[in-house]
């Protein structure tokens, strides 16, 4: 569910200043640094990009908060909080509060007044057009849609849109009951219920829902059988196939078009992960409290913890990160073990698949790392980087003397 606000939700955030010490380049590639611009040592609500390319945050000043994005200042509030972009960051929504009054604001451009705005509940569509957000009015909660304000309801929880951006989706709790509102109708009451997971083409939904003590996977309107637990459906890219973790404490297994896999003690949540051209599966699995991936149908090495589960963009490549031990982090490629670091942090692989460039902390610096090979060394950077380019360019945010900077590796350039 959303979090209301209070001291634990309404914190500030600090951002660590970062100085720079940058490795050689290789001779092939050329390593270009832009200031956006000044970055308070204390930065209210700080929020990256999910591609770790820009930075909102709200600076405080006599006037109140100023909203910065990407060094730049923008509107002044009485308070901010909860920033979140678009997919393709190009749109930026948070709310903010004038007097008593909350509102989200979207674009820049404030939306009707409420009680106050849910914690980091406003959501983008895939396409980047539709926007949705919960607010409260009167102590109910209301999901607000593309500007329409939904039915009051005791409790709610985020907006999943399809990946179409046709449809949306949203739990909603009365009383002791949930109801899952999709489309602006609602479903039948449960005891129970899990986020809801669209089909590419927003054709078909899929969740999980509680009747009683049992579990089920609700499938386009029929239930699978029952489990103990249900959870985290995924569709494959082209929607033909479904995955989802089912079974009973200790004893679970990824359910796939309605046919139980290997057993194991767990199943990683979110791990589920299909190939993008839908032929190949994996996930992480748990026995006598080691995780490890499962590649088509294969187990791989255990570790600690694994996550991070990602293919190539041509499927033909598996990476993750892996806790061997104590703060002893790697990205794993292949099966193969790269570098090792305390803290782990984002990864990518290039368009062609060819490369991978990964971040973690390692010696009192993070580090950018292409290739099994430091690329640059800093005291702190972004945690959602670094980003390929369809162009094969690297790009990633770091700070440095109070400064925001976008570096970029222009390879073969």
């Amino acid at each position: 569910m959303f979090c209301w606000r209070s001291a634990t939700c309404w914190a500030t955030v600090a951002l660590t200043m970062l100085a720079v010490s940058a490795a050689p380049a290789a001779a092939a590639e050329r390593i270009e640094k832009a200031a956006l611009g000044p970055v308070p040592e204390k930065a209210m609500a700080a929020e990256y990009s999910r591609d770790g390319l820009h930075l909102a945050f709200g600076q405080r000043t006599t006037a109140g908060f100023i909203v910065v994005v990407d060094g730049k200042p923008g509107e002044t509030y009485d308070q901010v909080d909860a920033f979140s972009f678009s997919p393709d960051s190009s749109r930026l929504g948070h709310s903010a509060r004038r007097d008593t009054n909350w509102f989200a604001v979207i674009d820049g451009k404030p939306g009707p007044n409420f009680e106050d705005i849910a914690v980091r509940s406003i959501v983008f569509s895939r396409n980047n057009r539709r926007v949705a957000y919960g607010a409260q009015r009167a102590e109910r909660w209301h999901m607000v849609v593309d500007g329409e304000i939904g039915p009051a309801w005791d409790a709610l929880d985020a907006v999943v849109f399809s990946p179409d951006s046709s449809r949306y989706a949203y739990r909603a709790k009365q009383g002791n009951v949930w109801h899952l509102v999709a489309d602006g109708k609602t479903s039948e009451p449960f005891d129970g219920l899990g986020n809801p997971a669209f089909s590419p083409d927003g054709k078909r939904i899929a969740f999980a829902c509680k009747k009683g003590s049992k579990w089920a996977m609700m499938v386009d309107g029929k239930p699978d059988p029952a489990h103990d637990f249900a959870s985290n459906p995924v569709f494959s890219p082209d929607g033909r196939q479904l995955a989802y973790i089912a079974g009973a404490p200790g004893a679970q297994s990824v359910i796939l078009n309605g046919k139980a896999l290997t057993l194991h003690d767990g199943i990683g949540a979110n791990s589920i992960t299909f190939s993008p051209d839908g032929k190949r599966l994996a996930y992480v699995a748990v026995k006598d409290k080691k995780q490890f991936l499962v590649l088509d149908g294969k187990p791989g090495p255990a570790y600690e913890r694994v996550n991070g589960v990602t293919f190539s963009p041509d499927g033909k490549r598996i990476a993750h990160r892996a806790m061997k031990a104590e703060k002893e982090w790697c990205v794993v490629v292949d099966g193969k073990e790269g570098m090792i670091f305390d803290q782990p942090g984002g990864f990518a692989f290039s368009p062609d698949g060819r490369h991978v460039a990964s971040i973690g902390h390692k010696d009192g610096k993070y580090v950018i790392v292409v290739d099994g090979a430091i690329q640059g060394q800093y005291d702190s950077i972004n945690p959602f980087g670094p980003k390929y380019h369809p162009d094969g360019t690297l790009e990633y945010l770091v700070i440095q003397d109070s400064t925001l900077y976008r570096v970029k590796h222009l390879a073969g350039k």
